[in-house]
């Protein structure tokens, strides 16, 4: 996989999302939103689609969404950066894994390591089998 950086890269989506699913004002809300971000950059046929803040059952259909978006679908490769994710559990994995499975031919999906706590979930449910793990697409 070739990723390179964002910069000249088509924006696909981004939004900063509440625990509700809908869009947060930038100014401060509540103390009851959840902060997260997804943000899929494209360039020709491969695809960033970077995660920041905390996956959840809050925030899984988010990434759902923007994992079933026809750009994300179609292209040849993706890469799913984790590096910014502060906290996973389980129904985080769900949308991940849907992705990834079944193979789809001629495609390739991969991921970041993500900090410590998302390697430690990744091994212990024994799901980190089913992804190619590589360094983050900046280095």
């Amino acid at each position: 996989m070739d990723f390179r950086s964002a910069e000249g890269h088509n924006l696909v989506m981004s939004g900063r999302h509440g625990a509700s699913g809908g869009e947060v004002p930038d100014r401060a809300v509540s103390e009851h939103v959840v902060d997260f971000d997804v943000v899929s950059v494209s360039h020709e046929d491969e695809v960033i689609v970077a995660l920041r803040g905390e996956i959840d059952l809050a925030t899984a259909p988010l990434l759902e969404r923007e994992l079933g978006s026809r750009s994300v679908r179609e292209a040849r490769a993706v890469l799913v950066d984790l590096e910014h994710v502060a906290f996973m559990d389980l129904t985080g994995l769900r949308p991940l894994l849907s992705f990834v499975v079944p193979s789809r031919p001629g495609h390739r999906v991969a991921i970041t390591a993500g900090p410590p706590p998302v390697q430690r979930l990744l091994e212990v449910s024994g799901l980190r089998r089913h992804f190619t793990v590589v360094a983050p697409h900046w280095l």
